[in-house]
């Protein structure tokens, strides 16, 4: 992998349903307790393809079985491998998609379902800078709102401040990031690097 550079793996949460009992078989017993915790068969359903195909990728790396990665919390929450490796990642989920993030430096993504019926306008004072607003509203625009969500959340997990109401407003550590759109239904942000590789998985 180059240096500073990110690979972002793209995953349909719909093509893998298939393989749930097998990816839940990957994680271990914390990792399942946690699984089963939620409430909501969606969310359990995001958690356990997100964790146990960034073992399946990370095992590809380490050149080990999936189910013997270890992946513990660091800063803020922030999952990390529990032996020290020269590899960040860092997973984001919206809608139907799961997207996991490598790289030799620290990195954050965030992914974003666009929905044009969200009312943004609401949570701009609480979330926003007075300049983020004024870009948000100068095309009066839930994909402007989007556009800047998925930066904002991008830059604080890659710096390692975590997601909370305070960071987004006052601001993150400058770092390098880069947006797009994905199939026209979702905002993507990577910060930590600007030079990234999209892969279908």
């Amino acid at each position: 992998m180059e240096a500073k550079a990110a690979v972002i793996w793209i995953i349909e949460i719909s093509a893998q349903e298939r393989r749930m009992m097998d990816l839940l078989e990957i994680l271990d017993e914390n990792e399942r307790a946690r699984a089963f915790s939620y409430r909501r068969p969606e969310d359990m359903q995001r958690f356990v393809l997100g964790r146990a195909i960034l073992k399946e990728l990370l095992g590809r790396v380490l050149n080990m079985d999936a189910g013997k990665v270890e992946i513990c919390y660091g800063l803020n929450g922030k999952p990390e491998l529990k032996t020290p490796e020269n590899i960040h990642f860092n997973v984001s989920h919206s809608g139907n998609l799961v997207l996991i993030a490598f790289s030799e430096c620290e990195i954050g993504v965030d992914v974003e379902w666009s929905d044009e019926g969200f009312d943004f306008k609401d949570v701009l004072p609480d979330y926003f800078s007075k300049a983020d607003i004024g870009y948000i509203l100068e095309e009066d625009s839930c994909s402007r709102f989007f556009e800047c969500w998925t930066k904002k959340e991008a830059l604080a997990k890659a710096s390692g401040l975590g997601i909370g109401q305070d960071n987004f407003k006052t601001g993150t550590p400058e770092l390098p990031i880069k947006s797009m759109k994905l199939n026209d239904a979702y905002w993507l942000s990577v910060a930590g690097t600007n030079n990234i590789t999209l892969y279908h998985y």
